[in-house]
C-alpha cells in the first residue's frame, strides 16, 4: 500500500513538472496536480507513512511553485529532475512582481479558509489548539505532541512545550521554503505565521475560548487561522504573480 502511494505521489509530482509552461492553462494544470498530490497522505495507513508522504507533497508544492516563477523555461527533463530531487535550485531566481496588498490579503485568506474546510472538517474547530492539534495534519501534530510537547509538559512546562512544538513546525516549514524559494525573507515570514499560531493558543487558554458559545469560538478560530495567513502563503503567491 505504501509503495503504491509513493509511486502515485511521485507520478503526480512528475506530471506537475511536465505541465509547467507558458500559458494559464498549463499553470492551472500544474497547480491542480500539486493539489491532487496533497491528498495522497490522507490515504496512508499509519502516522509515520502519513508524515513521509506529507513532506514529499510539501516539497513537490514548493518546487513546482519555484518552477512556475522562473524567468526562462527549462527543458522537461530538467523540470522533472528538479521536482523529484532534493538539491536546491541554482541560477534563475523567482520573478519579483508587484502585487497589491488588498489582492494579496484576499487571496491568502481564501486559501486559509480553504484549509479550514479541507482539514478534517476544520470549520468546526472551536479553538486554534483544536484546529492544529486534532483537525489539521494529525500525523505531524501527533509527532510534535509526542516528541516536543510531551517531554516538556512532563517536566512541568506545558506552555514552553506548546510553543516549542509550534517553533519546531515553524523551522521545518521555513527550511522547506528557503530551499524551494531561495529567500530568507520568505522563510522568516512563514516561520512567523506558526509562531503567531502558538502564541494565539496560549492567549485563548487564558481567555477560556473553549467555554465561549460555539459560533463565537469558531469565528475566533477562523479569524486567528486565516487572519495572519499572508505571512504563511504570501511568499508563494508572490512568486506566482498574485
Amino acid at each position: 500500500m505504501l509503495a503504491a502511494l509513493v509511486i502515485a505521489q511521485l507520478a503526480l509530482a512528475g506530471a506537475a513538472a511536465l505541465a509547467v509552461g507558458a500559458g494559464r492553462s498549463r499553470r492551472t494544470a500544474a497547480a491542480a496536480l500539486v493539489v491532487a498530490a496533497s491528498f495522497v497522505p490522507q490515504l496512508a495507513a499509519n502516522a509515520l507513512a502519513g508524515v513521509a508522504l506529507a513532506v514529499l507533497a510539501l516539497v513537490t508544492a514548493l518546487r513546482v511553485t519555484q518552477l512556475l516563477a522562473l524567468r526562462s523555461a527549462w527543458p522537461a527533463a530538467r523540470r522533472v529532475r528538479h521536482v523529484l530531487a532534493l538539491a536546491p535550485l541554482h541560477g534563475d531566481r523567482p520573478l519579483e512582481r508587484p502585487w497589491r496588498s488588498l489582492e494579496r490579503h484576499a487571496a491568502t485568506c481564501a486559501l486559509a479558509i480553504g484549509a479550514l474546510v479541507l482539514g478534517r472538517n476544520g470549520v468546526r474547530a472551536r479553538t486554534v489548539a483544536e484546529f492544529w492539534g486534532k483537525r489539521w495534519n494529525r500525523a505531524v501534530g501527533e509527532w510534535l505532541g509526542e516528541f516536543v510537547f510531551a517531554p516538556l509538559a512532563r517536566c512541568g512546562h506545558p506552555a514552553l512545550g506548546l510553543m516549542s512544538a509550534f517553533v519546531a513546525s515553524a523551522l521545518v516549514h521555513a527550511w522547506l521554503a528557503a530551499v524551494a524559494l531561495g529567500e530568507l525573507r520568505a522563510a522568516l515570514s512563514i516561520a512567523a505565521y506558526f509562531v503567531v499560531q502558538g502564541g494565539a493558543v496560549l492567549v485563548e487558554r487564558r481567555l477560556g475560548v473553549r467555554a465561549w458559545p460555539p459560533a463565537v469560538a469558531r469565528a475566533w478560530t477562523a479569524l486567528v487561522v486565516a487572519g495572519p495567513s499572508p505571512l504563511g502563503v504570501g511568499p508563494f503567491l508572490r512568486t506566482l504573480g498574485f
